[in-house]
């Protein structure tokens, strides 16, 4: 859904004009805890994938979009994850590696309390959403830049409000029905590309963590 969200527009335009300068890292986290015995994210039978397979994907698709879903060249599974008896992952994070330096690091969890964190970062200022994917008021959201200044001295601090005249989950329909009604078009196959690239490195990290 938060493809989907006003403020990740911002976002977007924020980092292609550079005013973070050059974006070499990304952390992104979702987690919560409270899921029902049987919950249908812990069949091993469907596709078995546990909190990777469902927020896990929000916080890959979050770091590939500010990399303009570019594949990363390496994928490496954290140790350390933890899995229900079935199996399934209910806590796992993993690093992505792009050329040039870049870096994402991220996480999910069943098992830790709730938070979707994404920060975004460049040798002099950060980006930081606290409510990355599931914004906390449906009329809009806000982001938060720093701009840092030697080793522990923030230079300016801005908080930016993006007004949503339409909710995420909202956009999110109205725009499947286009894709739907148009589903070889230009925008459709694009967003079958991003979600192809997605499911690939989070199948990576899967096997990675099996290693």
């Amino acid at each position: 859904m938060f493809s989907h969200d006003t403020r990740w527009e911002e976002v977007d335009r924020a980092v292609a004009a550079g005013e973070l300068g050059d974006v070499t890292n990304v952390r992104a986290s979702f987690s919560f805890t409270g899921l029902a015995e049987g919950d249908i994210r812990t069949h091993a039978g469907l596709d078995g994938l546990g909190c990777l397979g469902d927020i896990g994907w929000y916080s890959v698709r979050a770091a590939m979009r500010v990399f303009d879903y570019e594949l990363p060249e390496r994928v490496m599974g954290h140790a350390g994850a933890r899995r229900f008896a079935n199996g399934v992952l209910k806590d796992c994070g993993a690093t992505l590696e792009w050329s040039g330096g870049r870096v994402a690091t991220v996480d999910c969890s069943f098992e830790r309390p709730y938070e979707n964190r994404v920060v975004v970062s460049s040798a002099s200022s950060s980006l930081e959403l606290v409510d990355a994917f599931l914004p906390a008021d449906d009329r809009g959201a806000a982001y938060t830049v720093t701009r840092h200044t030697g080793v522990f001295g923030k230079d300016a601090v801005a908080r930016e409000w993006v007004v949503t005249p339409v909710p995420q989950v909202s956009r999110m329909w109205l725009k499947f029905a286009e894709l739907c009604a148009a589903p070889r078009s230009r925008e459709s196959l694009e967003y079958m590309r991003q979600s192809i690239a997605v499911q690939r490195v989070v199948c990576a990290i899967e096997r990675s963590l099996h290693c």
